[in-house]
C-alpha cells in the first residue's frame, strides 16, 4: 500500500504540472463560483487534501476530529478563502498539503494502512482512503478542467498515465461517467478517446471509453 500511495502522489503532481504548463485556450479570464479558474481548482484540492492530512494525523494520534458535514459549504468556504491567492501560491499550498498527507500516511505501518476499521468515514482501508484524496479526487478535477479549458495534451497524457492505478482503485472506472455528462452537457465535439490506448482497461471500461469518444451534436 505504501507504494500505491507514493504512486498516487507522483501521478497527481505530474497531472497538476501539466495543467499549469499547458496553455488553456478556454481558461476563464476571471474567477467565478460557476466557472473556476486553474487557481480555484488548486485551492479546492488544497483544502480537501489538507483536511485529509489533518484527519489521518488525528487518527494516528487517536484524537477526535471534526468531519465535513456539509460538502457544499466546505467547498464554498475554500473558494471564498482563496480569493487573495495567486495561481502560484495556490499551487505551492497544494504541494505542501500533498506532502503533509504523505507524512500522515507514513505514521502507519503497511499492515495498518490495509485495515478498514479506522474512522475515515468510508468503508475502505485507510490506504485506499489516502489514495482517494491524494489521487482520485485530484484526477477528477485535473481531467475535467483540462476538458473544460481545451488542454487536450494534459487530458490525454494524464488519463494514460493514471489508468493502471485508477484500474486498481476502481475497476468499474466510475470516474469516466462524469465525462459523458460533460460531453453531452457542454456540447463538446471531440474525439479524445480514440487516441487513448484502452488495452489496460477491463472490457466494460473499453466500451465506455469508446462511447465517450463518439462525436456529439452541440446542444447549445
Amino acid at each position: 500500500m505504501n507504494k500505491k500511495i507514493a504512486e498516487a502522489l507522483s501521478l497527481t503532481e505530474r497531472g497538476l504540472d501539466r495543467l499549469a504548463k499547458e496553455p488553456g485556450p478556454k481558461e476563464p479570464l476571471a474567477s467565478t463560483w460557476e466557472d473556476w479558474t486553474l487557481r480555484d481548482v488548486f485551492a479546492h484540492l488544497s483544502a480537501w487534501v489538507r483536511f485529509a492530512a489533518e484527519k489521518v494525523t488525528a487518527i494516528a494520534g487517536r484524537r477526535s476530529f471534526a468531519e465535513v458535514d456539509d460538502v457544499g459549504e466546505f467547498n464554498r468556504r475554500a473558494y471564498d478563502g482563496s480569493a487573495g491567492l495567486t495561481q502560484a501560491q495556490a499551487r505551492k499550498n497544494l504541494t505542501k498539503d500533498l506532502a503533509a498527507l504523505a507524512g500522515a500516511a507514513g505514521l502507519f505501518s503497511a499492515a495498518e494502512l490495509d485495515q478498514n476499521t479506522w474512522p475515515t468515514g468510508f468503508r475502505m482501508s485507510l490506504g485506499r482512503y489516502v489514495v482517494l484524496d491524494a489521487f482520485v479526487h485530484p484526477l477528477e478535477h485535473i481531467l475535467y478542467h483540462a476538458l473544460k479549458t481545451g488542454r487536450d495534451e494534459t487530458f490525454l497524457l494524464t488519463l494514460e498515465d493514471a489508468k493502471p492505478l485508477l484500474a486498481w482503485y476502481d475497476p468499474a472506472m466510475d470516474i469516466l461517467g462524469s465525462f459523458g455528462d460533460f460531453f453531452d452537457g457542454e456540447g463538446a465535439s471531440r474525439r479524445f478517446f480514440g487516441r487513448v490506448d484502452t488495452h489496460a482497461f477491463p472490457a466494460p471500461i473499453q466500451d465506455q471509453i469508446k462511447h465517450l469518444g463518439e462525436e456529439v451534436t452541440p446542444s447549445r
